[in-house]
């Protein structure tokens, strides 16, 4: 058994740094590039090369950043409220506050609402349908035949505005 290895197995600290890594994962790691790791042979310097080692080569994900994936059920009843009501998202591909919307919505959501793509470079695009709605800004919501929203909005603004009256736990 290597030195670093016997070090990484004697640092009670690590679980400290990474309580949930599956240690093997993190072993196996090492194994890939452990000559980073033995620059500098002290615990600490082994604990954080195992740390930049794991988080750089993609071998482990953060809690923190598993964390943004978890479904919100207020999020997926406001996006099936707002198909119900008819409501449409007018944006572009390349629009950063329409993306910024969606992230805010969450992939559930996003999946339930009518979005209309106003670039013709973009994926399925529908450009008739924004030069009739005369939309200019993105995102633009329609919701009960009226235009609002231009440039995005709040999560909350959006189940004022289509009259959604569930939970409001939109975690933002």
């Amino acid at each position: 058994m290597s030195t670093i290895i016997k070090e990484f197995f004697e640092l009670k600290r690590f679980k400290a740094f990474f309580p949930d890594q599956n240690l093997r994962v993190i072993v196996t790691c090492l194994s890939i590039d452990s000559s980073k790791a033995m620059l500098k042979p002290t615990k600490f310097a082994v604990a954080v090369s195992i740390a930049l080692l794991t988080l750089t080569t993609g071998c482990s994900v953060s809690k923190k950043l598993s964390d943004k994936f978890v479904p919100n059920p207020s999020k997926e009843a406001l996006g099936s409220h707002l198909q119900k009501v008819g409501a449409k998202m007018y944006g572009t591909y390349w629009c950063l506050a329409c993306k910024g919307q969606k992230q805010a919505l969450g992939q559930q959501a996003v999946s339930q609402i009518t979005y209309i793509e106003c670039d013709p470079a973009g994926p399925n695009p529908q450009v008739d349908l924004c030069r009739k709605a005369n939309v200019t800004s993105f995102p633009t919501w329609e919701i009960n035949g009226k235009f609002s929203c231009q440039g995005g909005c709040s999560l909350e603004k959006l189940a004022d505005l289509s009259g959604y009256q569930g939970d409001r736990n939109f975690g933002q």
